[in-house]
């Protein structure tokens, strides 16, 4: 017992660690973006891919929704980094971290369907294609929670595992092509969090006939 709420604790600490070394960095690169140069070029052009990656499953919805799931996909990606530093550890290795970001990311995806179906539409998605689908759909929606919640920490979570294993069998030769792995594995898990924030949103603008208008 008293372990689990160390590491609560300890994961509180970290993600506002993560979130305070994020607003550092937006600041900063705000001060150099008004000066130009590669900063402007550089956020312009990860906004721009971030824009035209949320058109391909979005439509015209993607300037609506992307800020929005892009900060998950930043946020999850700098937690995930900052456990390959030595000393630090990632908060995305707890439990509780994982599951918080999926609470708030379905609590945003079903606000916005309300917002933009209506509360009668938004309803009919869970009776679709016929009202016995309730209890299904529903349980979909659900299975929705633990899915991406324990995807994410039991991705992050082995890898950080396998990193460890390895480098203590072989510490010279394993740490540098590890790392390498350990920040794309890191990236990956980040834009799948990100791209099934898309899916269940367009799942829901496609329910109500709105993705194609």
């Amino acid at each position: 017992m008293s372990h689990e709420l160390t590491l609560s604790v300890n994961s509180l600490y970290w993600s506002f660690a993560v979130t305070a070394l994020l607003w550092v960095l937006v600041l900063y690169a705000n001060r150099r973006m008004k000066s130009g140069g590669l900063w402007l070029y550089g956020i312009m052009a990860l906004w721009n891919w971030l824009i035209g990656y949320g058109r391909q499953v979005l439509g015209h919805y993607s300037e609506e929704v992307m800020p929005f799931l892009s900060t998950f996909f930043v946020y999850i990606l700098a937690s995930n980094w900052l456990g390959l530093l030595p000393g630090f550890v990632s908060p995305t290795r707890d439990l509780s971290v994982t599951l918080g970001l999926a609470v708030v990311l379905l609590v945003w995806v079903h606000s916005y369907a309300i917002r933009k179906m209506g509360v009668k539409g938004y309803l009919k998605v869970f009776f679709a294609p016929a009202w016995w689908m309730f209890p299904l759909n529903l349980m979909e929606h659900i299975t929705r929670l633990l899915s991406l919640s324990l995807r994410l920490y039991g991705n992050v979570s082995g890898e950080h595992l396998a990193v460890a294993v390895i480098s203590l069998l072989a510490p010279l030769f394993a740490p540098i092509p590890l790392l390498g792995l350990s920040m794309f594995t890191g990236f990956i898990q980040a834009y799948i969090f990100m791209t099934l924030g898309m899916a269940y949103t367009a799942g829901f603008l496609e329910e109500g006939g709105l993705l194609h208008e």
